[in-house]
């Protein structure tokens, strides 16, 4: 039952996998640059460190991922609908509503062909409750994620704290070794930069060190908490949600 909302999700799960990977892999190296300058009033080189831009692929794959989500509850609705011998339309769709109230105002206020049965409507405002504050709160700030997508690209942010094992050669030929303290900053743009000077100057950069980061929802639903950990408890809530209402229909579709 519910195979293809089933689907969404674990399309959901590919992408939270693949943007996991990005981040390990791919978005460590492009946090930031490394570059020898004079300094300003003394004229010696030194190391300067500038943090990079969020990288777009991140926003792709929370939309990606936050419609694949959406959609799975949407579908949801639709194979309700249609389990119970009704009909889909146009404006069928799992429903959202700011309060309690409103939620069961608006199952009121549909035709009767868009309409499940009591049962349902009561599993979902009792115990789903996909309104503000209620039990579904995190899938009704899913779907204001999902509508934030359409208007803009969810870029996160970027939580850089150290930048450490920086190796050089000084002009003299002694090797050195620098730290960059981020001081957490979020989402930093291209003229945020560090210096670390010295009398001798710098010559030679050898490694460019490693940087300890996390990474974070931006502006909107889910702004500051940590981001592929959300990602993945929406997923298990959309899951949960699946199997409730397909327990609930199949012990009440049970012979007596």
């Amino acid at each position: 039952m519910f195979e293809q909302s089933k689907l969404k999700i674990e399309r959901a799960d590919h992408h939270i996998q693949d943007l996991n990977a990005y981040i390990v892999s791919i978005l460590k190296d492009h946090l930031y640059t490394l570059s020898i300058e004079d300094h300003p009033q003394t004229g010696i080189p030194g190391l300067v460190c500038r943090l990079c831009d969020t990288p777009a692929d991140i926003a792709l794959f929370i939309g990606d991922i936050a419609h694949n989500l959406r959609s799975a509850l949407d579908i949801l609705y639709c194979d309700i609908l249609r389990h119970e011998g009704r009909t889909v339309g146009r404006n069928s769709k799992w429903p959202f509503r700011e309060r309690r109230e409103e939620l069961i105002a608006g199952f009121n206020g549909r035709e009767e062909q868009d309409r499940p049965s009591d049962g349902i409507i009561k599993l979902i405002v009792d115990s789903i409750q996909t309104y503000r504050g209620g039990n579904g709160d995190a899938l009704y700030a899913l779907n204001d994620l999902n509508i934030e997508d359409k208007h803009m690209l969810l870029t996160p942010m970027i939580s850089v704290s150290r930048i450490w094992d920086v190796q050089y050669i000084h002009r003299n030929g002694h090797p050195g070794r620098s730290e960059f303290s981020a001081g957490g900053g979020t989402n930093a743009p291209t003229n945020i930069q560090f210096r670390s000077d010295s009398s001798i100057g710098v010559r030679e950069i050898t490694n460019h060190g490693k940087a300890t980061f996390d990474v974070f929802f931006g502006k909107g639903a889910f702004h500051g908490q940590p981001l592929v950990p959300t990602l993945r408890e929406l997923s298990q809530l959309v899951s949960a949600t699946v199997e409730t209402v397909e327990n609930f229909l199949m012990s009440n579709s049970a012979p007596d």
